[in-house]
């Protein structure tokens, strides 16, 4: 749930003020909801099942485009609703959990338009335990803003730097000021990654010594 969290906070760079801890208790609070209301026996939310949550969001969650907590949490339980459709042991669930909009017809079209881009890997990764084992592994690395992250982030600002060059740009400054935080922790997340230990450096630097 932790790493689930950490990758929508990366890919929707835009969201300055989204926590890692938003998107788990927006899960936690449908599972629970079902729980009180007797659809279910057993919490939906485990590893396997956030597995496949987190399959759907890597494929439909554009963070260019998502710009409010509001509309990535619509998106986040559409791909809710699909697991627990696909997943769940239930023939049906309620819609109402699931909704945070007045209408249901972008709920619908986003569920339709979910299922067109990712149904073959619904079906993949129950028929293929390699498939899921490397969609396992690639969540529990979402520790941290990644090189794709970073890029993406880096774009982004560099668009932004062109935009303010030309004199088009109509951004507000505060969305400047979190690409260039993003794109801050991304790198800083990436050279903690691959610069070795203080001890392994120390240990280099006597060994250069004693030669």
């Amino acid at each position: 749930m932790r790493c689930l969290g950490e990758f929508l906070c990366c890919r929707c760079y835009r969201l300055k003020h989204l926590s890692p801890a938003d998107p788990v208790l927006w899960l936690r609070a449908v599972d629970r909801s079902l729980l009180l209301q007797g659809w279910q026996d057993q919490a939906f939310v485990t590893p396997a099942n956030v597995v496949f949550v987190y399959m759907l969001c890597r494929d439909v969650v554009d963070g260019d485009l998502v710009a409010s907590e509001h509309e990535l949490q619509a998106i986040l339980l559409t791909c809710l609703y699909l697991s627990y459709s696909y997943m769940g042991n239930e023939i049906s669930y309620p819609l109402k959990p699931f909704l945070v909009e007045a209408g249901k017809e972008a709920f619908w079209d986003r569920c339709l338009a979910i299922i067109d881009a990712t149904s073959s890997k619904m079906l993949r990764i129950n028929a293929d335990p390699h498939f899921f084992t490397q969609v396992f592994a690639e969540l529990k690395s979402e520790g941290g803003c990644g090189p794709q992250d970073y890029s993406r982030v880096l774009d982004r600002v560099l668009a932004l730097g062109s935009a303010f060059k030309s004199g088009s740009n109509k951004l507000e400054a505060s969305e400047t000021r979190s690409c260039l935080f993003q794109l801050t922790r991304a790198y800083w997340s990436q050279a903690c990654l691959l610069s070795p230990p203080e001890g392994s450096r120390m240990s280099s630097h006597q060994s250069t010594r004693e030669e």
